[in-house]
């Protein structure tokens, strides 16, 4: 039925706080796959596992010394991967809550996010620096290509060049990687790292952050002219 018919004035967004989550200052959260488990970083460094069907703690993680920056869960829900301004990322396993491996960078890392298929294989975004392809079992990184090598050196003491935000797509055959200042979206290769394609947004806004839906059909880009973007992705 009709809300609007039952109570013209009646919103269908929620007028109360149903439930909270108190646990330490949170700055930074993601849900597992199958949204059972809420992963929330706190400003003090610490990581907490909450089951969200008893909304209890369900794991403690302590690790970093900084505030988390990005949580980023594996396929199968075992591992999580976590990034600070502590300059690490860290991979965890999330039965045992102990730490699997590390890698330390030369400044803060803004963003981390795991390969949807291969948990030794991950995406560090370094502010003020290119972001990398990590592989955190041979401890082996690599940048990520710009569009412009030209551009990027000549404004290389810029503050916003090399802060970058980078995603897999659904297999983790491509990455979408975008600094701040172009306001252009580059597709790489994960295989060989050369930049197949670009999406222009028309602007020269920055870019705060991309994100896939669920099926990876859609991507949705958030952006500092206070527009959010939605783009088709086409096979």
């Amino acid at each position: 039925m009709n809300l609007q018919l039952l109570d013209p004035f009646a919103s269908e967004l929620p007028e109360k706080l149903e439930y909270s989550l108190d646990y330490g200052d949170g700055v930074t959260c993601s849900f597992n796959r199958r949204g059972t488990l809420l992963a929330v970083g706190c400003h003090d460094g610490r990581i907490v596992i909450w089951d969200f069907d008893t909304r209890n703690v369900a794991r403690l993680l302590m690790g970093h010394t900084r505030p988390i920056t990005a949580l980023s869960w594996s396929r199968n829900g075992r591992k999580l991967l976590s990034s600070s301004t502590d300059w690490r990322i860290i991979k965890w396993n999330i039965l045992t809550g102990s730490i699997e491996d590390q890698m330390k960078f030369q400044t803060s890392i803004l963003g981390a996010a795991f390969h949807p298929k291969n948990e030794n294989i991950c995406l560090a975004c370094p502010i003020f620096s290119d972001a990398y392809l990590v592989n955190l079992e041979t401890k082996e990184r690599k940048p990520l290509p710009l569009q412009s090598e030209d551009n990027h050196s000549a404004n290389e003491n810029d503050n916003n060049v090399g802060r970058i935000c980078a995603r897999f797509d659904k297999y983790g055959e491509h990455i979408y990687c975008s600094t701040v200042e172009k306001g252009v979206v580059n597709i790489i290769d994960t295989d060989t790292l050369k930049i197949i394609n670009t999406i222009d947004l028309n602007s020269k806004t920055g870019i705060k952050d991309l994100t896939f839906s669920r099926d990876c059909k859609y991507l949705l880009i958030n952006c500092t002219d206070k527009i959010v973007r939605l783009y088709t992705i086409d096979n």
